[in-house]
């Protein structure tokens, strides 16, 4: 994890770029992680002054994930960009997701719990097969008709105990 370190102190004031090459390892060292079988490129532009740093992170590659509509796994690409400033003035503490504030004294940033969040929320709450070049569907139409095959469908059934109760409400 100490290669996901910056330590900024030393940069000079101005513009440095780094690059990270996040495999699945990198996700394996987090607790539950969301992604399985990652190829994340992240391209990191440190944009330094005085009073604060400036972390723009942009993320290309692909990440394996299972497809909500259909169930199997494909490859999803991802493009993403963030930004996050990063203060060095007060007291060490986390604002939000956006801003942090270092310490005058602080020398380093730790990177590698900000870029499993970045790619980690470049990933949609709803995953599916992206459309194919049709327009229709990406999503396997055999897996489709058997999921339908054996879905239990929702019937409605009316429980004669409750007709008493259903006319006391139309008074």
């Amino acid at each position: 994890m100490s290669k996901y370190n910056l330590h900024y102190a030393g940069l000079k004031d101005g513009i440095h770029e780094f690059e990270y090459l996040l495999k699945q390892d990198f996700f394996d060292m987090f607790e539950h992680p969301l992604v399985q079988g990652a190829n994340v490129l992240i391209h990191l532009t440190v944009t330094k002054s005085a009073v604060m740093v400036v972390l723009d992170i942009k993320v290309s590659g692909t990440v394996h994930v299972e497809c909500h509509r259909c169930l199997e796994e494909f490859e999803m690409p991802l493009d993403m960009r963030k930004t996050i400033i990063v203060k060095t003035t007060g007291d060490d503490n986390e604002v939000d997701g956006d801003n942090i504030i270092r310490a005058d004294n602080a020398h380093d940033i730790h990177l590698a719990q900000h870029l499993y969040d970045v790619v980690s929320l470049s990933i949609p709450l709803k995953v599916t097969h992206p459309d194919n070049a049709s327009g229709g569907m990406g999503c396997n139409e055999e897996t489709l008709r058997t999921i339908a095959k054996y879905m239990v469908k929702n019937e409605k059934q009316d429980d004669p105990r409750w007709d008493l109760l259903k006319k006391i409400n139309n008074n």
